[in-house]
């Protein structure tokens, strides 16, 4: 019985196999698959011409290649998209959509169809449609600074500044040298910032917060006396106001008005022993009116001074025995007699920055030294009187 069954399959694969083969032989013979072969060349070969074309600057005739290539293959999208760009870029926007849509239809998720889409969209007005295109192509593209530009304009057409802003963001991320996008970043800010003015002056124009615009707007402008009887008002108005010192300090910084800068820094100190800010200014000072160093900073380790001009020559001074020390070592130092040999060099450094005496320094000790008491070697003073 099993020699019957293998004799039997082997005549039903002799008799199958002629038959595979005629089958076969009548699809070569078709004569769409005989010209198949010459007909993908023939498609390669005007989009070829086509690119040549477009690269030389031959528009009128690139087209005329592209189009020839659609007419060969109609469902192809790299003649629809070049034709797409090329009537952008002639600002025929209709023309550029009708191609990219019809790429669309074959293929939702074609990034440069869908970019190209949403950008000839923005440019008919057509907002919503085209922030769907170009969020279509940036979920494939995430990383196009143009398609985030292009974005960040249809929100802020449709009104939506703040995820606009979001999208500017992001293509600076991907191409920080675009000033298109810059001025865009700017141009936003400005109108938010104009918005929080007008709404703030709206709710308490006598507030001080809009007379600090108004000072800030005067020193924008150099209107430095402006800009200081404002801050002035301000002072009185709230005298424990954070910040207001320190910006009446800093406009007497622009008119060389030390002393009055000091004492605004000072005053600032009493309100925040710990600002940073004045901190900042103080050391804008010149040295001859610095009170050195101001007794409300905390760690002076943690500074360090600019180099400018007065600073510069005696840098390696003032790091080593006021900017590279903290308060308490100042205190500690400053307890020493006149004659001891950290002192002496510290009176020579100040000597050499300031051109002044130390002597005011040694006036200024906090524990005053009598003939019963002296320095151990950690600085402490002690005395030995009954």
């Amino acid at each position: 019985m099993t020699h019957v069954l293998n004799d039997f399959k082997a005549q039903g694969r002799k008799s199958i196999i002629p038959i595979v083969c005629a089958i076969a032989f009548a699809i070569l013979l078709m004569p769409g698959h005989l010209t198949a072969t010459g007909t993908d060349s023939h498609f390669s070969q005007l989009v070829q011409q086509g690119k040549d074309a477009e690269a030389a600057g031959n528009l009128d005739e690139a087209i005329a290649r592209y189009q020839e290539a659609l007419k060969i293959s109609p469902s192809s999208p790299l003649p629809q998209t070049k034709l797409a760009a090329i009537y952008f870029n002639r600002k025929d926007f209709e023309q550029a959509l009708a191609y990219c849509e019809h790429v669309l239809a074959a293929n939702p998720r074609d990034a440069t169809a869908a970019g190209l889409a949403g950008m000839a969209a923005y440019q008919l007005n057509r907002y919503t449609p085209a922030a769907k295109y170009l969020q279509t192509a940036l979920a494939v593209q995430s990383h196009d600074s143009q398609l985030h530009y292009w974005l960040g304009m249809t929100l802020y057409a449709l009104l939506d500044a703040r995820h606009a802003l979001d999208e500017f963001y992001r293509a600076r991320l991907y191409n920080p040298k675009d000033t298109e996008v810059l001025y865009m970043i700017g141009k936003i800010h400005w109108e938010m910032c104009r918005q929080a003015w007008e709404e703030m002056v709206r709710v308490d124009p006598d507030s001080v917060r809009v007379k600090q615009m108004v000072a800030e707007q005067d020193e924008i402008k150099n209107l430095y006396p402006e800009a200081i009887a404002k801050y002035q008002e301000i002072i009185q108005q709230q005298p424990n106001g954070p910040g207001f010192h320190y910006a009446l300090g800093k406009l007497y910084l622009h008119i060389t008005k030390f002393p009055e800068a000091e004492e605004a820094f000072q005053a600032e100190l009493k309100l925040d022993p710990h600002s940073a800010w004045e901190i900042t200014a103080w050391q804008k000072l010149p040295l001859s009116v610095r009170t050195y160093p101001p007794r409300s900073i905390m760690p002076i380790g943690q500074l360090r001074p600019s180099l400018t001009s007065e600073t510069r020559s005696c840098s390696w001074g003032e790091s080593s025995w006021a900017w590279g020390t903290s308060k308490r070592r100042w205190r500690r130092l400053s307890t020493r007699p006149p004659s001891h040999p950290r002192m002496l060099l510290f009176t020579m450094f100040w000597d050499a920055c300031t051109r002044t005496s130390a002597s005011a320094i040694w006036l200024q000790k906090p524990t005053p030294l009598t003939n019963n008491s002296r320095v151990n070697r950690k600085g402490k003073v002690k005395s030995h009187g009954r």
